[in-house]
């Protein structure tokens, strides 16, 4: 029981948008440098932004730019930055119903992209040789294996077509109320980022 405890802790460690939304924009926690410097992500309510909290970013502010999805970079009261990425028309239906929580409904594309993009275990045979899936991937299909896990743990009874992870209520959300954009960054010698990846 205490191992399950420890996988429900790692769970909700980060939002789920983490590992469902920012995957559509082939993004995962390592592409902010390395997982170390990522802290979370957020989405705004209306599902047509994700903002992913860092904790520095300013020397791969350039490479971030780059990024299609890019739009700005924002700073909250405490000085903690966000990046800005707009999330392509083409998954606002997903986005909407990863919002309702009716994670298995996501589309074969969106799955497909979260299978190769989250940077969870898939399919994984590189530690043994019996293939290895992330429980939040397995949720996805509503693994019975899942099921039987949570069934156990929590002492519930849980029917074939309910879905395996928890709504998350507000705490995937953001309100940019609450922040101010960064409208420059420079690097520490006083170049601009993306002149400073020329050199």
């Amino acid at each position: 029981m205490e191992n399950i405890a420890k996988l429900v802790e790692e769970i909700h460690r980060e939002n789920l948008c983490t590992y469902f939304i920012l995957p559509l924009l082939k993004l995962n926690k390592k592409s902010f440098v390395c997982e170390d410097n990522f802290i979370n992500s957020y989405l705004t309510r209306d599902g047509l932004y994700i903002f992913v909290h860092v904790n520095a970013a300013t020397f791969f502010m350039g490479r971030t730019q780059l990024h299609p999805q890019y739009l700005a970079l924002w700073t909250d009261k405490k000085g903690s930055e966000y990046f800005q990425f707009s999330i392509p028309g083409k998954w606002q239906e997903d986005v909407q119903i990863f919002i309702k929580g009716e994670y298995s409904q996501l589309s074969a594309g969106a799955k497909d992209m979260i299978h190769q993009h989250s940077g969870l275990l898939y399919r994984d045979k590189r530690i043994t040789n019996v293939p290895i899936t992330d429980v939040r991937l397995l949720a996805l299909d509503r693994s019975v294996a899942v099921r039987d896990l949570w069934e156990a743990h929590y002492g519930v009874s849980l029917n074939a077509e309910d879905e395996l992870l928890s709504i998350a209520g507000d705490r995937p959300f953001i309100d940019i109320e609450n922040l101010v954009p960064v409208k420059k960054i420079t690097t520490p010698t006083g170049i601009n980022d993306l002149e400073f990846l020329k050199y």
